[in-house]
């Protein structure tokens, strides 16, 4: 058998004045930079380190290589003295028997290494989700780019307004989750994935609650997979229930059962929002619920529609042509199940939304619309911890058009070294309205502010520019892709101290949309073109 070795710091602390079955790691105050804990091997079998109970790292240097940590508590990383960190190249297993939760920061985007081995700092490695309950985030969590995550027991992870970020990009870096129609093993909420080119991925995310009557104990998962055919970026995915309630609500007229009544509930209030913050300019989507057939449900589902669901057209039919898959789309949005005469295209197509200082002075709000459709205008959300927004502003949208358009907001009432986040709250004439995906931005001291603009113009038929801000003289490399993901430029250009205007001959292009990517200082901006001549 393997030996495996566990160090402990010596500021290590488990003792009555803690929570019973907590392990206290106290950070090393004297010298942060060496391990307060160590954990080394495992025997492919046993956990090197078992908690019956909680984790809480406090300002400490918690360091798993190549180990099993199994806990059954609620895990808690606050990093902030020093070298403070949780850092792993092993396996993190949730196996308790009651609800868990991570708190703290495990939302490193870093890597460092230990013994030569790429390992994530403050992210985990190797996620086990063993416990038949619930896991619930209360605070973003990232697993490495050479991490996984696998479904061992029926576990639902609830994250709330935070998000589960798998930045593994393979296609099993996600395993062993249930079934289109499973009650258990999905993501409730917010669940991210790192795509790439030619990919498909499964997006299991759904939505579970207790029903009333006779149905049982859950709303079906529903499974999303989406083809990456060019570019790579970061799929976002969310499955909403629009307003549940503990009764099932009735669409249908004498709908024969609860079940009938859930499904109604479930697939005339359920949508799916899908983001890519990225540069996937096509793909296909498959959704894939539960095949209610052996119901007496309603409706005859043949296509996937882009908007919010209106009603079904009629009450007799069974759900047929499982799976559904909508092929060759170019943008992301909401999307849901519906009948062939049901819905109407979503009021506004928004192609991005982005946040950014200016001059380091303001932060400047941008989005793009592809096309608009009984929009009154936006209302301008901020918040200073991403779950409580409050409006600041409103600009007035163009109604009905096919026309790309794009809008700006200057938002003046900020200071230096606070991170703010954004959305836009779209609302038609009639007064319905929709909330879109949330971006971040701050302002820093001058010596830190890069800043790049979005195309100038945009749309254009002639030529068009970008200026790029830096606090010092640097390179970047500037990537420019067509329409199908062929690089059709790609180069390193010098910058110097403050403002540099790059300009774009397009003489040569057909008319398009382009994708530009610009990396400067290992950090990556997208910028995204459209150029008719």
């Amino acid at each position: 058998m393997k030996r495996y070795l566990l160090i402990l710091g010596t500021l290590l602390v488990i003792n009555s004045m803690f929570s019973q079955n907590e392990l206290y790691i106290k950070g090393n105050v004297a010298d942060p930079t060496k391990p307060t804990l160590y954990v080394k091997g495992n025997d492919g079998s046993n956990p090197t380190l078992y908690v019956k109970g909680e984790i809480v790292n406090d300002n400490g240097v918690f360091q798993n290589e190549d180990g099993d940590i199994e806990l059954t508590g609620n895990w808690t990383n606050t990093v902030g003295a020093g070298a403070s960190k949780y850092e792993s190249t092993g396996e993190e297993k949730f196996s308790g028997t009651a609800n868990q939760t991570i708190t703290g920061t495990f939302n490193g985007t870093t890597d460092g290494s230990l013994n030569s081995t790429t390992s994530g700092i403050n992210q985990f490695y190797n996620v086990k989700l063993v416990n038949n309950t619930t896991l619930t985030l209360a605070t973003d969590v990232n697993v490495h780019s050479n991490g996984t995550t696998e479904f061992v027991g029926n576990t639902v992870v609830v994250t709330g307004t935070n998000e589960y970020y798998v930045r593994n990009s393979a296609t099993g870096a996600i395993s062993a989750y249930g079934a289109a129609g499973s009650t258990t093993k999905f993501f409730q909420g917010n669940l991210w994935r790192q795509a790439i080119n030619g990919v498909s991925y499964d997006l299991p995310v759904g939505y579970s609650r207790a029903s009333t009557g006779a149905f049982g104990e859950g709303i079906q998962l529903a499974t999303i997979n989406i083809t990456a055919a060019t570019g790579t970026g970061v799929i976002e995915s969310r499955f909403n229930n629009g307003s549940p309630s503990t009764t099932p609500i009735t669409i249908c007229p004498g709908a024969p059962t609860p079940e009938a009544r859930d499904v109604d509930d479930i697939l005339n209030n359920g949508f799916w929002t899908i983001h890519n913050s990225g540069s996937i300019t096509e793909f296909d989507i498959t959704l894939a619920p539960a095949d209610y057939t052996a119901l007496a449900t309603p409706g005859d589902y043949t296509i996937i529609q882009d908007g919010n669901p209106t009603g079904f057209d009629d009450c007799t039919g069974a759900l047929t042509g499982l799976p559904i898959t909508h092929s060759g789309l170019s943008s992301f949005s909401k999307w849901e199940i519906g009948a062939s005469t049901d819905g109407a295209p979503l009021p506004v197509e928004l192609v991005y939304l982005d946040a950014y200082g200016v001059n380091n002075e303001f932060i400047q709000v941008a989005w793009e619309t592809a096309t608009e459709i009984n929009n009154k205008g936006f209302d301008i959300q901020r918040s200073v911890d991403g779950i409580s927004f409050e409006k600041i502003g409103f600009v007035e949208g163009n109604g009905n058009t096919t026309e790309v358009k794009n809008y700006t907001f200057d938002d003046k009432n900020v200071v230096q070294n606070t991170i703010y986040y954004y959305r836009l709250k779209q609302i038609d004439f009639d007064d319905n309205f929709e909330l879109t995906y949330k971006v971040s931005a701050s302002l820093k001291g001058i010596q830190e502010e890069i800043f790049v603009s979005p195309f100038i113009p945009n749309p254009t038929t002639t030529n068009s520019h970008i200026e790029i801000q830096v606090p010092n003289e640097t390179t970047a490399k500037v990537v420019m892709f067509n329409g199908i993901g062929q690089v059709i430029y790609n180069n390193r250009v010098a910058l110097d101290k403050g403002i540099n205007v790059l300009p774009f001959d397009l003489n040569n292009l057909a008319s398009g949309i382009y994708q530009t990517t610009i990396t400067i200082n290992e950090k990556t901006y997208s910028r995204k073109l459209l150029f008719n001549k």
